[in-house]
């Protein structure tokens, strides 16, 4: 026996900008190339609930994952490429086999098109009875070491996460990954006209002789899914199909999203003055995150208060981050082998990361790049004049936004240009001309 999750998840984020653009400091590296830097920050709005009719239909107040992303990244990273983990918590009953919380995991199956349930090797699937739950977790699995759930009032209601629950996760990596808690769940269902015309709705459905049919005519069962509301119905078992094959019973599931990191969004030129003359292949961006007086650390532990509500608000009650580890914050936002040309047209390049925002004031971005001449005659590229050059900018955050730490649930966005002096360009050397050659 399987279960099978069909998934819509929504993150909770708005475009409206409310912070002005601010100037930044010119930065040189050791050969003379400098960054010319420029910056603003953009809010995410705090969830807002609303509800969809249909499973595409998004509320106000969310964006789809991949719209929220956008595929226009040179480092785009499909959702479908990480694992959610995911606590699945229940009111128990006498003699009830299932653990709880169950601790499992969402992962995508790319040969059929869905999410699949995976449980810890010591559960048995066929134990595991349908009925309601609340769901209750984070993405992606591979940002922390692991995680853990209690009930949000343990004195109070002892054998119910209905109110609440609180998550804990431990050694988050503080740059690099986008960890967002889930902040509602729902069930839905689907109806099939036929193979490639099928309605998603987020809500209940009505069991007709063991059918499970939409009752247009109850309004009360669409609009269901919502901020603060974390219970859904997980189905089992498998139904005969029309040529008497077993069929897995399929769920669907609908998940709102709210982010514990802020985004930073990079994006790069050339001037077009240097672009005449020489192009520039990046090849890596290595981003560090400081507190005023010293790096972050590697890792964090992350305390998510959670409470459960009925008017559609974000459930987020605290977020407490606590530094871990010895070793200092920082990863690659880009890297390859193969690069990526920078062009005159900030659009071009354009890289998306993200970082714990706990005491963050500064923000250390490392380029790694190769420099050609635009003489083909020899290589496609041209020839390479100079190779692994690096700059290093340190950019404060007050420079940013006007804020001097940064916040969960914010953008940040610099445009980097790069503008070599006329010293650096004037020592390229010729390959084809060396300037002395020793025997």
């Amino acid at each position: 026996m399987g279960l099978m999750i069909s998934l819509m998840m929504l993150w909770a984020c708005s475009s409206d900008d409310e912070g002005a653009p601010a100037s930044a400091p010119t930065s040189k590296d050791e050969r003379g190339m400098s960054i010319e830097l420029s910056a603003s920050a953009v809010r995410y709005r705090e969830a807002e609930g609303g509800a969809s009719r249909r499973s595409w239909t998004v509320p106000d107040g969310y964006l789809l994952y991949d719209d929220l992303l956008g595929t226009s990244f040179v480092n785009y990273h499909s959702l479908s490429q990480s694992t959610i983990d995911l606590f699945l918590t229940h009111d128990p009953i006498a003699e009830d086999p299932t653990p709880n919380p169950l601790y499992a995991r969402l992962r995508y199956v790319t040969s059929k098109g869905n999410w699949k349930l995976v449980l810890p090797n010591d559960v048995d699937e066929d134990k595991i009875d349908k009925g309601d739950y609340y769901a209750y977790g984070f993405v992606p699995r591979d940002a922390a070491t692991d995680a853990s759930l209690e009930k949000l009032n343990p004195g109070v209601s002892p054998d119910s996460y209905a109110d609440g629950a609180v998550l804990t996760i431990n050694g988050l990596k503080t740059v690099g990954y986008d960890a967002s808690v889930i902040i509602g769940a729902r069930h839905g269902f689907c109806v099939e006209v036929d193979e490639t015309h099928k309605t998603y709705y987020d809500g209940d459905y009505d069991d007709v002789d063991g059918d499970k049919e939409y009752d247009a005519g109850t309004e009360s069962r669409i609009n269901r899914l919502r901020a603060g509301d974390f219970k859904f119905y997980l189905d089992t078992g498998t139904k005969t199909g029309v040529g008497g094959e077993k069929i897995i019973n399929p769920n669907y599931l609908y998940f709102l999203f709210d982010h514990l990191c802020s985004a930073l969004i990079i994006n790069m030129k050339v001037s077009a003055e240097y672009h005449a003359l020489r192009h520039i292949k990046l090849k890596k961006i290595y981003l560090q995150t400081s507190t005023d007086d010293a790096p972050t650390k590697k890792t964090a532990d992350v305390v998510v208060r959670l409470v459960a509500n009925d008017t559609g608000t974000n459930p987020i009650q605290s977020v407490t981050y606590t530094p871990t580890g010895e070793g200092e914050s920082g990863d690659y936002v880009y890297s390859s082998t193969e690069g990526h040309w920078l062009t005159t047209d900030y659009s071009h390049t354009s890289l998306l990361t993200h970082f714990v925002p706990y005491q963050v004031t500064k923000l250390v971005v490392t380029c790694t790049y190769d420099v050609y001449d635009w003489d083909t005659s020899k290589n496609a590229n041209g020839n390479l004049i100079r190779e692994n050059c690096t700059a290093t900018n340190t950019i404060p955050l007050s420079l940013i936004d006007r804020f001097t730490e940064a916040e969960r649930g914010k953008i940040y966005t610099l445009n980097l240009g790069v503008k070599p002096t006329y010293l650096y360009v004037m020592s390229d050397p010729d390959l084809d001309n060396p300037t002395m050659s020793v025997e």
